[in-house]
C-alpha cells in the first residue's frame, strides 16, 4: 500500500473515531440530563402531602421538598405517552438562564423546560408560555413535535400543568398546534406571553386557530386560563423555526382552580 493511502485511511479512521467520540458524548450527557428529570419526578411528594405557607404563598405539599432546593421551581409539565415530564423554571432576574442550566443551576446544554418572564403564576396572567430545547436525543421538548400529526392529537388530547400553588392548573386541552417563526413574517405569539387585556386574548386565540395544523374543534374564552409550550424547529433556514402547541384548562378543573385561590395567594 502506498504512503498516500495509508496516511489518507488513518486520517479517516482518526475523523471516524472522534465522530463517534463526539456522538457517544452527547449521548451520555442526554442520558445524564434525562436520568437527572427523572430523579426528579420521582421525589415529588404524593397529593396528600402537608402544604407549605412561605412567603411566597401557599406551596403545594407535591412539590415543597423541591422548591426549598431551588425556590426558582413554579410547576411541572407532564404530556402522556412522551418523554415531558419535567419540572419548570423561572427566573425573572435572568429569563434564560434556564435555557442552559439544570434544576441544580449548573451548566446543562440541554437547560430545564422554563416560563417566559411575562407569564405569572402569581397574578396570574391569562397565558402562560413555557420554552423547552429540541434535543435531538429526544428529550425535553423534542416530542412536542409529534403534535404536527393529527393521529398522535387524537391519542394525546390533554396534557397536565401543574403549578407549585394549590388548585391551579391540572388538566389542559390542546387547541392548537402549529409552525411558525421568530423572524419578521411569523407570528409573534412570544408577545402574548404575559396578556390580561380581552382584546389581547381574542387576537391570540384567533391566531392561533388559524395557523393550527388542524382543527381540533376546542377553542377559549376570555377567562379560560391558556398554556403555551414552544420549542425550536427546522421548517425554516437558521434558528427561527419554531413549533408551537396552544392548550386551554379543562373545564372539569377550573372550578377546582377557582376554590383554591384565595388560600393559594393567602387571602
Amino acid at each position: 500500500m502506498k504512503i498516500v493511502e495509508k496516511i489518507t485511511l488513518c486520517f479517516l479512521a482518526a475523523i471516524f473515531l472522534a465522530s463517534a467520540g463526539i456522538l457517544a458524548w452527547h449521548a451520555l450527557r442526554a442520558y445524564t440530563a434525562q436520568s437527572h428529570m427523572e430523579d426528579l419526578a420521582t421525589r415529588k411528594a404524593g397529593e396528600t402531602a402537608k402544604d407549605l405557607e412561605t412567603r411566597k404563598g401557599v406551596i403545594k405539599g407535591t412539590y415543597k421538598d423541591l422548591w426549598k432546593e431551588n425556590e426558582d421551581l413554579i410547576g411541572w409539565i407532564e404530556i402522556k405517552g412522551t418523554h415531558i415530564d419535567y419540572p419548570v423554571m423561572q427566573s425573572k432576574e435572568a429569563p434564560e438562564f434556564y435555557l442552559t442550566h439544570d434544576f441544580k443551576k449548573e451548566r446543562e446544554p440541554a437547560g430545564t423546560p422554563f416560563m417566559d418572564a411575562s407569564s405569572d403564576i402569581s397574578l396570574p396572567t391569562q397565558n402562560w408560555l413555557l420554552y423547552g430545547h429540541n434535543m435531538r436525543s429526544g428529550i425535553m421538548f423534542h416530542d412536542l413535535l409529534k403534535y404536527a400529526d393529527k393521529d398522535f392529537y387524537e391519542a394525546h388530547k390533554t396534557l397536565r400543568f401543574d403549578t407549585i400553588h394549590p388548585g391551579q392548573g391540572h388538566e389542559y386541552e390542546i387547541m392548537a398546534a402549529f409552525y411558525t417563526s421568530v423572524g419578521a413574517s411569523g407570528f409573534r405569539y412570544f408577545e402574548y406571553a404575559g396578556m390580561v387585556t380581552e382584546d389581547d386574548y381574542e387576537t391570540y386565540v384567533e391566531n392561533v386557530k388559524e395557523l393550527s395544523e388542524y382543527e381540533t374543534n376546542v377553542t377559549a374564552q376570555y377567562g379560560e386560563q391558556l398554556l403555551t409550550l414552544s420549542t425550536c424547529s427546522y421548517h425554516v433556514p437558521g434558528r427561527n423555526g419554531r413549533f408551537v402547541v396552544v392548550a386551554k384548562q379543562a373545564k372539569n378543573t377550573v372550578k377546582e382552580g377557582l376554590r383554591n385561590a384565595d388560600r393559594t395567594h393567602g387571602r
